[in-house]
């Protein structure tokens, strides 16, 4: 980890000595904290919550506002939905003192990019979060962090901490029988695909493949995630003209395959 991406001494130990619920928001907020690439003076000017605030948070010592989380998935781009399940279990949990409200000012504008099929999930974290949102320049100048991978240094990784899944396209969205949703992902910069599903039920598998390629998979394994959305490592597109991606009920053990085909 970097001087620039790190959390601090404190903030960088491990979760094992916090409750489950306090430790799982805590991975999730480093998570996306990692993605952003910000340090954490930058974050503290980005969203209006101080430098040491964003220490206690990432360490686990206080919990964070449930704004200042909004603020983190709006900078990180990601869907608010599984990252406020985790804040909520973890404010009922009450192991953690909560923030002090006299200390935390109100978040200030975000700057970010967007992509047109996160936007509508994005302005709902912006309105809810008081937040507006126009274009960011990520470190360096740049709309967004420069990937980690290309092509097939990226197969298996994940489209998150690598950056690839920041600026991507929606090759296709299918609603599926039993009412789960699933997104095929493609991301010019890295040439890869990978996919997505909502609206799912506990049990349920998603995979994806190219033509001579690895099967990549992700399964639906709590409530958490059906309530949000789980996705599959990315593949590599590399020459290939098919994507396969492929959706098995945990209900019924019933198998809803489709294929699209990534732009060239």
């Amino acid at each position: 980890m970097t001087a620039t991406g790190g959390t601090g001494n404190r903030a960088a130990k491990g979760t094992g000595d916090l409750p489950p619920e306090t430790a799982r928001l805590v991975q999730g907020l480093r998570g996306l904290r990692d993605r952003t690439g910000l340090s954490l003076a930058r974050l503290a000017a980005e969203t209006g919550y101080s430098k040491s605030s964003w220490e206690r948070y990432l360490n686990g010592r206080t919990l964070p506002p449930r704004r200042a989380v909004l603020a983190l998935c709006s900078l990180a781009d990601e869907p608010p939905a599984r990252l406020v399940a985790l804040w909520e279990l973890a404010a009922r949990a009450g192991s953690t003192p909560p923030a002090p409200a006299a200390a935390e000012p109100p978040p200030t504008a975000h700057r970010l990019p967007r992509t047109p099929v996160m936007a509508g999930v994005a302005l709902g974290c912006a309105v809810v979060a008081g937040l507006v949102v126009a274009l960011w320049p990520g470190p360096g100048g740049s709309s967004a962090p420069a990937p980690r991978c290309h092509g097939a240094a990226c197969d298996g990784r994940s489209p998150a901490s690598t950056f690839c899944g920041l600026q991507l396209t929606t090759l296709a969205t299918v609603h599926a029988t039993g009412g789960a949703e699933l997104d095929v992902r493609y991301s010019p910069r890295c040439e890869t695909v990978w996919a997505r599903v909502t609206q799912s039920q506990v049990g349920d598998r998603i995979d994806i493949t190219v033509p001579g390629g690895h099967v990549r998979a992700a399964q639906v394994t709590d409530k958490l995630d059906a309530q949000a959305y789980v996705y599959t490592p990315m593949v590599s597109v590399g020459s290939a003209h098919d994507v396969r991606t492929c959706l098995t009920l945990a209900r019924g053990g019933v198998r809803q395959c489709f294929t699209e085909h990534p732009p060239r």
